[in-house]
This record gives structure tokens, sequence and C-alpha cells, in this order.
């Protein structure tokens, strides 16, 4: 699974079941149990060492693993200990296979060489890592999915409303923009000043927007994996997209508007 070792050594050949049992841990158990001090070499056990009851099992550290997020990968790495299938057979096994193209073609190969070994042994839940992965990340995902439509339309309400504001003053302001025209303003100030009047609406609610996300992005914190809630470049980005649809929205209008006919528009007066 390719989880990188920190410290110390890996499961050898000569750790068999007659050998003195050994034990692999990971970085987040170190750092818990043993934070000052270096773990190797330190002995654990999971009965009682006060017990005269039963027998007590020791297994010596022999060395630091990686963390990984078996719980999801928007869970915390919790404490974990490995030990070696030769040293301690259970009644059932995981067993992890790389392969090439889709993994899942490999089912019946597995499927075959565990028979060929003991015909009774059942093989079951084969899934891809890439399956379990999306798996973990399947509610964040709807619930991430979900929210976006419901932003999509948001931006597009807004952009609407925008334009239809805009339309609105540029059709009142018929007349005043063709007298402009007939007296020489050019296409591109008429064009820059409608734009201009409509943006300045947008900068006031892209600031209070800014600000609110930072106060409401803790309550879907839990919803992202691999984004800070407060991530700078969300911020910007979302600014910008906001910024460029506010732009579009305005132009369309201050487009209409620069064409318009100064003795049409005077003519209707």
């Amino acid at each position: 699974l390719r989880i990188p070792l920190v410290r110390g050594r890996f499961f050898e050949a000569r750790d068999d079941y007659e050998a003195p049992g050994v034990a692999l841990i990971n970085q987040a158990l170190a750092d818990q149990t043993w934070p000052d001090e270096d773990p190797i070499g330190k002995r654990i056990t999971w009965n009682d060492p006060r017990s005269e009851e039963e027998e007590v099992a020791w297994w010596t550290i022999v060395g630091i693993v990686g963390n990984t997020n078996v719980d999801g990968l928007d869970a915390e790495p919790e404490p974990e200990t490995y030990l070696s299938y030769s040293q301690l057979p259970f009644p059932y096994a995981t067993f992890v296979l790389r392969g090439r193209g889709d993994p899942l073609a490999l089912q019946g190969q597995l499927r075959e060489v565990v028979l060929s070994a003991d015909p009774e042994l059942p093989v079951f839940d084969v899934r891809s890592l890439d399956g379990i992965v999306s798996q973990s990340l399947g509610s964040q995902r709807f619930n991430m999915t979900l929210l976006g439509a419901f932003a999509s339309t948001a931006v597009l309400m807004a952009a609407v409303g925008l334009y239809g504001v805009l339309s609105f003053s540029v059709a009142k302001r018929a007349r005043e923009i063709g007298i402009r025209r007939a007296l020489g303003a050019r296409r591109g100030t008429v064009i820059r000043e409608v734009v201009w009047g409509g943006f300045r609406l947008v900068l006031p609610g892209l600031g209070i927007g800014v600000l609110a996300a930072l106060v409401l992005t803790r309550f879907i914190a839990s919803q992202v994996y691999g984004v800070s809630p407060t991530d700078p470049w969300s911020y910007i980005l979302g600014a910008i997209l906001l910024a460029t649809v506010a732009l579009i929205a305005c132009y369309v209008p201050a487009l209409r508007a620069a064409r318009v006919d100064a003795t049409v528009a005077l003519r209707s007066e």
C-alpha cells in the first residue's frame, strides 16, 4: 500500500510464529504515547500486565510507519498498530492486489487462486481502492453537488437581476444618452459609464459576500476535503467568477445604450 517507513524496519521473513512478537506502530500512536521518546524497542501488550489469570503477550516495536486515513479521507488519523500475520494469524484476511487496467477484472483470477488453495474458503467484498475512496466521500460529494447547484442558481439569478436593473436604467436614460450621443459622446465612453454604474453596485456585494463566507464556511468545513475553509485561492477565484458574471451582465445593457440612435431617442420624447 506504499505506507512509508518513518523509522526502524518493516516485518521480515524471520518474524515467524516461533520468533518473539514484533509490531509496527503509526506516527499518530508514536506521537500520542511517546511524544518525547524513541518508541523503537519499547514493548506493548493488549492484556493487563497485572493479571495472573492469563499469560501476558508482549510485542516489541521495531518500526514506525506513516499515518493512514482508515475511517475516511476527511477523518483524523487514528493510532494504529500493525502485527505480522505470521505471528498472529486471524480467521479472515484482506488481500490487496495491484494490477494493470481495471482492478476488478482480477476477481476471476483471484477466486481461482483461492479455491485452488482451499475450495471451502469464501472470497467476498471485492472492491477497488478508488471505489473505497469514492464511497468514503460519497455524502460530501452529494452535499457539495447540491450546494453547488444552489450556488449556480443564485449566481444566475443575481446576473439576471443585475441585467434587468441596468436595462431598465438604460431605457429610462434613453433621452439623456441620445442627447449625449448627439453632442458627440463617444460610444466607448457611454459603455464605460454604464458598466461602471452597474459594477459599482456589485463591489459592496462582493465585499459583504467575502466577509459572510469567512464566517459561514466553518459550518461546511466537514464537507470539504483537501481545501481549508479559509483557502485564499477559493475566495480569489470565487470573487473573480462573480465579478466576471457581473461585468457580462453590465456589458450587455451598456452595449445597447451605446447603440441608442440620438434622432430616434429625441423624437420619442
